[in-house]
């Protein structure tokens, strides 16, 4: 939290003193109590249920001076707020050891799972496109809003032969706005990678690749066009087993080249053993692609604050004691 005003912040200090001014003057009466009162009447009193009741409100009123002067000196969040017209694609691997069954139920369905995610939990506004690619790529739904159309499409998913990653990150900067083969954004002018981007892809992939043009040419076209890759690779280190062809077949996954994808365009690799790490990673993308951190001032909600406690605190005490306080 960070305040506008730094210099109101002593009068904090209003509420603890007030409190201790109070207990203060508690003490001195009760030392009076016990100079002049029966000793029945002190013990009875001390083992009454409601003895604390007194305390209540004058803590809810130095909780009142405090949140009252935060309010003053203009506290400010930082808040997540939705990233205007942003689009993301989502690039599937849907090569035939996408079977392999060491993410259960296997590395396809868990991908799935994981992508609905994803799709979920980015702003509303989000455009989201859908590619896969095996020996081939293909674009299923360009960017749109329509999630029903998103969901469909990945649930319509389905295994073939062959790892084309390259191609698949060519067929996903072919749908994306914004961006000439120059780097140039609509407005005509060239964007830094420093810059936001103006659309990122997330890429999961759990093999080498086999087919079209090499991912990291690929990723250098993304990277002029200042489009940020984040690459998954699923599946254990040590390989998926694969029935296929009437034999069992050992899959590797090649992690250098989804790091270099990455690193190229300004983007992260995550390792996704698992089907609860998968969809740990793209929660985590989900709260991050397509959100920005903004300074929001929130003196409005510690002024309520402050005014809720004072008002509890004046009906307690009245309710209770008959007066204020």
């Amino acid at each position: 939290m960070e305040f506008l005003w730094p210099t109101a912040l002593p009068l904090v200090v209003l509420g603890p003193a007030f409190l201790a001014f109070y207990l203060w003057q508690q003490r001195r009466r009760r030392r009076y109590f016990l100079t002049y009162s029966n000793l029945a009447v002190i013990k009875a009193i001390g083992r009454s249920p409601v003895a604390w009741r007194r305390y209540l409100p004058p803590a809810l009123y130095s909780l009142a001076f405090v949140a009252l002067a935060l309010a003053i000196a203009r506290p400010q969040w930082l808040i997540a707020v939705p990233v205007k017209q942003v689009t993301v694609v989502l690039v599937i691997d849907v090569s035939r050891s996408m079977e392999a069954t060491d993410i259960a139920p296997n590395r396809l369905a868990a991908a799935k799972a994981a992508a609905k995610s994803l799709a979920e939990a980015l702003p509303a506004d989000a455009r989201i496109g859908v590619v896969s690619f095996s020996d081939t790529a293909s674009v299923l739904v360009p960017p749109t809003t329509d999630r029903a159309l998103v969901n469909q499409a990945i649930d319509n998913l389905r295994t073939m032969s062959a790892t084309a990653i390259g191609d698949g990150i060519m067929a996903a900067l072919s749908v994306m706005p914004g961006a000439d083969g120059q780097g140039r954004a609509s407005d005509g002018q060239v964007r830094s990678q420093s810059q936001n981007p103006i659309a990122t892809i997330v890429l999961l992939s759990d093999g080498a690749n086999n087919r079209g043009i090499h991912p990291i040419d690929a990723a250098a076209q993304a990277q002029q066009r200042n489009v940020r890759i984040y690459t998954i690779g699923v599946g254990s280190r040590e390989g998926g087993i694969l029935f296929y062809g009437n034999q069992f077949l050992r899959v590797f996954l090649d992690e250098r080249t989804l790091q270099q994808i990455a690193e190229v365009t300004g983007g992260e690799y995550f390792f996704a053993p698992t089907a609860k790490d998968l969809s740990a990673i793209y929660q985590n993308l989900g709260s991050t692609i397509g959100w920005e951190k903004q300074r929001t001032e929130v003196t409005f909600a510690f002024v309520v604050a402050g005014l809720a406690l004072a008002l509890a605190a004046g009906l307690v005490s009245a309710a209770w004691f008959g007066q204020p306080l």
